[in-house]
């Protein structure tokens, strides 16, 4: 680097020189012209190593906050790099000894800026100055106000205004003016007392960022609390926030249906009333006005009802969530339409108490077996068989129906029969008697009959003629 020098003698420029571009031997070389021909020597350098000037503070922000301390401020300006010291009305404040200033500590940003965290003060304005090898910047105002407990400004507005009662939460607080370029002392969350950081947040800490500030809540019982933001001169009106707990105990009425959907449900279980979204089988609903294909509908009493989607059979899991969390899961089944490929035996008398069994398919979890709309008891056996006993019914044709939660099954027809009937036989006792059948008596047994009643009736003749002998 070239380092030029020019002297002036009397406000005129006489000479001019370059020499290296050692900046301290160009000061001793310059000095001593200096010295020895009592003139005015300017030194102008150039390149990499030029040294820096002076330091410039233009601005703090905010310009003022309160006595208690804890404000953090941004100092902008020139020729901050390289800063050793900031002084508040005396006090220095030192570098910072993490990734982020605490109260007496200031830290360097990457964009030329540099942050500052105050000390308590009494209520004043000071001069705050910034110090570099070059030199220490003029002050620039800054003012510590008195801590005032009236309500000041107005409302707040919180993102989200309700969360779980684990907490966790991150919450961003909005307010009208005030949390822009003013010291805020700190906020009170539902009695907890949040003070500011300029590093990450944490369960005691709030953020101030552009116009806005963020906190994590703690955990804190289910309910509404009340939230106020302190500034060093007042505090805001409180807003609310509400702490829910998540869905628990869900329970379905019905828990089963087609798999064509349609049917309604019947959500029943805690922290319902809060809903925001319902997750049927990987299908999302979203709180409506009634319940359809996308939406469900919150009843008053806090229960909610579905409209149940289309599916394939089998089981779902059912979830809710509402601002407290996400409910375990409930159990839904889909099922097809029973179906009726047999009955064994298909026809009984008309007295009934004779057991029959239906075989199909789509049969477990059947709710109704009815006979001509009759329901009677049932046993399933499994998903293809179900046993009962036929009740009595006039003879003829009757229609038999099983209905389950996929629907209800085609009719398939069972017969009732009259029982045999017919007149008693006058004909003796015996070994040779037999009851007269009727036109309704298979006509082979009824010939049997008629050739044994021949032969009795030979033997009885038999029998005279030999008592005539």
């Amino acid at each position: 680097m070239i380092a030029t020098a020019a002297i002036v003698l009397s406000g005129s420029s006489v000479a001019a020189f370059a020499s290296p571009a050692d900046s301290s031997s160009n000061a001793r070389f310059a000095g001593g012209i200096g010295a020895n021909l009592g003139i005015e020597l300017a030194i102008g350098q150039v390149g990499a190593n030029v040294q820096s000037a002076t330091p410039l503070v233009s601005a703090l922000s905010p310009g003022r906050g309160s006595e208690a301390g804890g404000t953090i401020v941004t100092v902008s300006g020139s020729n901050l790099i390289g800063a050793t010291a900031v002084t508040v009305d005396g006090r220095a404040y030192s570098p910072a000894t993490g990734p982020a200033p605490s109260a007496g500590q200031f830290a360097a940003n990457a964009d030329g800026t540099l942050t500052f965290v105050t000390l308590a003060h009494p209520a004043a304005t000071v001069g705050v100055t910034v110090t570099t090898p070059q030199g220490t910047s003029a002050p620039a105002s800054f003012s510590f106000l008195p801590v005032q407990a009236q309500v000041a400004y107005g409302g707040i507005w919180l993102a989200p205004s309700a969360g779980p009662v684990a907490g966790g939460q991150a919450v961003t607080i909005t307010g009208d003016q005030y949390l822009n370029g003013v010291g805020v002392s700190k906020v009170v969350f539902g009695g907890k007392v949040y003070t500011p950081t300029y590093g990450s947040l944490d369960g005691s800490h709030f953020v101030l960022g552009d116009g806005t500030l963020t906190l994590v809540t703690a955990p804190h019982a289910a309910g509404s609390v009340d939230v106020v933001v302190s500034t060093f001169d007042g505090r805001s009106a409180a807003a609310a926030y509400t702490y829910v707990a998540a869905p628990a105990n869900l329970a379905l009425a019905p828990d089963a249906g087609s798999v064509a959907g349609g049917q309604p449900v019947t959500v029943s279980g805690t922290g319902l009333g809060s809903a925001t979204s319902l997750d049927w089988g990987g299908t999302a609903l979203a709180p409506g006005a009634t319940a359809d294909a996308s939406h469900f509908a919150v009843n008053g009493n806090g229960t909610l009802t579905v409209s149940t989607p289309a599916h394939a059979a089998g089981p779902i899991s059912v979830t809710v969530t509402n601002p407290g969390g996400t409910s375990a899961p409930a159990a839904y089944t889909y099922a097809g339409a029973p179906a009726i490929t047999g009955i064994n035996p298909g026809t009984g008398p008309v007295d009934g108490g004779n057991p029959v069994v239906i075989t199909g398919s789509a049969l477990t979890g059947a709710t109704e077996v009815s006979v001509d709309g009759a329901p009677v008891a049932f046993t399933v056996t499994n998903d293809r068989t179900i046993s009962l006993t036929m009740p009595a019914h006039a003879a003829g044709r009757a229609v038999v129906v099983v209905t389950g939660p996929g629907g209800t099954s085609a009719p398939v027809g069972y017969a009732y029969q009259e029982a045999p009937s017919g007149n008693a036989s006058a004909a003796p006792a015996g070994p040779t008697a037999l009851a007269a059948t009727g036109e309704d008596f298979p006509l082979g047994i009824a010939l049997t009959g008629l050739g044994l009643l021949l032969a009795g009736a030979g033997l009885v003749l038999f029998a005279r003629q030999r008592q005539n002998r």
